[in-house]
């Protein structure tokens, strides 16, 4: 009975060694995979904020062309009608709560800004923008 004992905690011995010895390598595996997806997840982070970045980059040229654009075909009109206005007002809110206030387009555009807000408001719609008469009167003297 004895011999059965003693081979018994022999046996139970080795498995629990046996036993332990897996639980330890399951976990290491474990441990490197957690580091490997915690790698990964912090490499997507900064890819994804690349790519964040450059569109809010590309939104603030955007912006900046429409704000050039409107600004030069409000001057050349000589008024601005009510409509015109609210979007100039919506785009330039937009523009300066995305800029740095620091940056020498924010200034220019604040400049830009000034010009607007001097010119008379109408109600009346222009038929033409300056651009598309400017466009029709070139290809007028072309023919």
């Amino acid at each position: 009975m004895e011999i059965l004992l003693q081979t018994y905690y022999i046996v139970l011995s080795g498995i629990m060694t046996i036993v332990a010895a897996w639980a330890g390598v399951t976990y290491k595996r474990g441990q490197k995979e957690k580091e490997k997806n915690k790698a990964e997840l912090e490499r997507k982070k900064r890819e994804d904020d690349k790519i964040r970045e450059a569109n809010s980059r590309a939104i603030m040229l955007l912006l900046r062309y429409m704000l050039k654009r409107y600004h030069s075909e409000y001057m050349l009109q000589g008024r601005i009608t009510y409509a015109q206005y609210n979007d100039w007002k919506d785009i330039f809110e937009t523009y300066s709560d995305l800029s740095d206030s620091t940056d020498d387009y924010f200034h220019i555009a604040a400049d830009w800004d000034k010009d607007i807000e001097s010119l008379p408001r109408t109600d009346a719609i222009p038929n033409l923008s300056p651009f598309e008469a400017m466009l029709r009167k070139n290809m007028d003297e072309k023919k």
